[in-house]
């Protein structure tokens, strides 16, 4: 299925959007949960982000969401 990330920062503005593709599962039953690994671009700035997972089109009716804290780069 196409999906849609969207990196949120600490003002709710997105900074980074994304579309990929993912094989998400059939169903679930209630309170199941299913881990499925997605590789994402991250900002390119260093901080805390708020990132969700939609189908592409639903924006906001997000799959997942979690908070990231994206490091600075090593030196």
């Amino acid at each position: 299925l196409a999906i849609e990330a969207r990196w949120r920062d600490a003002g709710g503005d997105v900074v980074l959007a994304e579309r990929t593709r993912a094989l998400l599962p059939i169903a679930l039953g209630p309170g199941a949960s299913a881990r499925v690994p997605v590789t994402l671009e991250v900002p390119a700035r260093a901080g805390n982000y708020d990132l969700t997972l939609a189908l592409e089109g639903a924006p906001d009716a997000p799959l997942a969401w979690t908070r990231v804290t994206v490091a600075p780069p090593a030196s």
